[in-house]
């Protein structure tokens, strides 16, 4: 049923293998759907390589790679890979690079690969799974809010998981990063004021003769003070 907060969603699916092709690396796989995660993923803004033509309706075994794990096995669109599907065969699925993403968050781009959904049910045997959504929600709209509403219209039917959530250790790395810097900061501006201090104290110090001339006009020991604080 409709959620006024959503604005649209798109299933995907997740698998973990291994990546062939000059070198090994481990990759997770998201199974997506391409008819509807365009509107969920502005990927025209995240294509590094975007396809060409219509590559993924042609050929649906195709695969994006992300940017450092394209780098990582010296891979271009269009060349071919091979998953390592794990199980009692142990086979190599081929596939056909048409696509480079960039995220921007190194880990996410080294680790991640987006193949077609329907494809990955198949190879992992997930056709009886539980089927993931990826939802956005409306703009202007807070975070929570919309994920109580969505926990609220489907009860005990899903689990809701927000971005910040699954992305949690990026959070606390960069929290603890926040906390380091305004240490660095403090000592640096409490080193800056015993520097500054020590200076006017010498340059009192240097002033002896001055500070007896104003005694001697009059001046009490508090107002040379507050004199040459100021």
């Amino acid at each position: 049923h409709k959620i006024p907060e959503v604005q649209a969603l798109t299933p995907f699916g997740l698998g973990q293998s291994m990546l062939i092709k000059e070198g090994v690396a481990g990759v997770t796989l998201e199974g997506i759907d391409l008819a509807s995660s365009s509107q969920v993923t502005q990927w025209e803004q995240i294509w590094l390589a975007e396809p060409k033509g219509q590559s993924e309706v042609q050929n649906t075994h195709w695969i994006w790679l992300g940017s450092q794990l394209a780098k990582k096995i010296r891979a271009q669109v269009g060349d071919s890979v091979e998953i390592f599907i794990p199980g009692q065969k142990n086979q190599l699925e081929p596939f056909t690079v048409t696509a480079i993403t960039k995220f921007g968050l190194y880990d996410h781009d080294l680790h991640y690969a987006r193949i077609d959904l329907n494809v990955l049910r198949t190879i992992f045997n997930k056709t009886k799974s539980p089927v993931l959504y990826k939802v956005k929600i409306k703009e202007a709209v807070p975070l929570f809010r919309a994920a109580r509403a969505v926990k609220v219209a489907l009860q005990k039917n899903a689990q809701v998981k927000t971005w910040n959530q699954i992305n949690q250790n990026l959070f606390l790395a960069v929290e603890d990063q926040k906390r380091r810097l305004f240490l660095v900061l403090e000592i640096i501006v409490g080193l800056a004021g015993v520097n500054v201090i020590s200076l006017l104290m010498m340059s009192s110090h240097y002033r002896r003769k001055d500070m007896a001339i104003l005694r001697a006009m009059g001046f009490k020991a508090r107002g040379v003070f507050l004199f040459f604080l100021a």
